[in-house]
């Protein structure tokens, strides 16, 4: 690990604020992944095996999908829990406004930490550290707590290990770099078990799940002669099937992994007219944070969401449309 690895104004601003605070309050962005769940509990754990009263939450709470990390059973939500707080750190959150009515306002006596690897992030908080480098927001809090002394065990390891293994794919991405792998077998070093972990992640379905593939995979479809990968998520695919948000994780590979698709996308029907639409690109350079950012979203190079007003099926023309001008 370099020497250097966290900004030295961040870390002793950090360093200062766990040391004078006694309750924190971790939090990550809306319908939260494996990295957002991971990275929210090895530092909430990490600060309470230093003496700290931490609490961990969600504005969507935990999800079934990932319910059996540690810690996992004293995680908040979706009721902001009460207050006051001496420290508010907000993690892998790309926005402001993907962290429900977590509160962000400015205050000397409860200040934000903002821990995040978006490139979109505007950068928010009183204490602000984005690193659009990293392939995981777990890979941060990693480093953060070793050169901030603070505790990681095998449960502090095994979260983070989650977290930086779902933002890779299992390490297949193109965000995956040789500082990535090294924190891996740094983690497997303080005790996390890979083939467990990589089991409950991966093969760890529910039944319901091949229910909600089964209503959404005929509406896929190709664009731009198979350079496009494109599937509908419509409201009552959950109604029939029975499945949950959580539910919706990794879809977008099934169009994505296609041989010859660049640019992968997900357009899921939310309430109010709103189109929820997931980005994901496999060539570097198309930059699918870019599209999203038009849209009022953000996100990564090859990886990015955004919601967007209007019917679907303009929203689909348009978004179609930003697209193939990309390519």
């Amino acid at each position: 690990m370099p020497k250097a690895a966290v900004p030295s104004d961040f870390l002793k601003r950090f360093r200062a604020l766990v040391k004078e605070g006694r309750r924190f309050l971790v939090a990550s962005h809306v319908r939260p992944d494996g990295d957002a769940y991971g990275s929210t509990l090895a530092l909430t754990l990490s600060l309470r095996k230093a003496g700290k009263t931490a609490t961990a939450w969600n504005p969507d709470g935990l999800s079934e999908r990932f319910a059996w990390l540690p810690g996992a059973a004293g995680f908040a939500g979706p009721k902001l829990p009460q207050g006051p707080w001496d420290v508010r750190i907000v993690v892998d959150t790309a926005s402001p406004d993907r962290v429900g009515d977590f509160p962000l306002a400015s205050d000397p006596a409860s200040p934000v930490v903002n821990l995040d690897h978006h490139g979109s992030n505007p950068g928010f908080g009183d204490c602000v550290w984005v690193d659009a480098a990293r392939a995981a927001c777990g890979e941060m809090v990693f480093d953060l707590l070793r050169e901030a002394d603070l505790p990681v065990d095998r449960d502090i390891a095994s979260c983070l290990f989650v977290a930086i293994s779902t933002d890779t794919g299992s390490f297949r991405f193109s965000n995956t770099r040789a500082a990535t792998l090294r924190a891996a077998a740094e983690l497997l070093d303080a005790g996390a078990e890979a083939g467990e972990l990589s089991r409950m992640i991966w093969e760890n379905e529910p039944a319901r799940r091949l229910a909600f593939l089964r209503e959404i995979l005929p509406t896929a479809r190709f664009e731009e002669g198979g350079k496009v990968g494109l599937l509908w998520i419509r409201s009552e695919a959950y109604a029939r099937s029975g499945a949950q948000p959580e539910d919706t994780e990794g879809v977008i590979d099934f169009v994505r992994s296609v041989a010859g698709v660049v640019v992968g996308l997900v357009f899921e029907e939310a309430p109010g007219e709103i189109v929820r639409v997931s980005f994901r690109s496999k060539d570097p350079r198309v930059d699918v944070a870019k599209l999203a950012v038009r849209f009022g979203g953000g996100g990564h190079a090859a990886a990015a969401g955004a919601r967007i007003s209007g019917a679907p099926a303009a929203v689909e023309r348009e978004v179609l449309a930003a697209v193939k001008a990309a390519l």
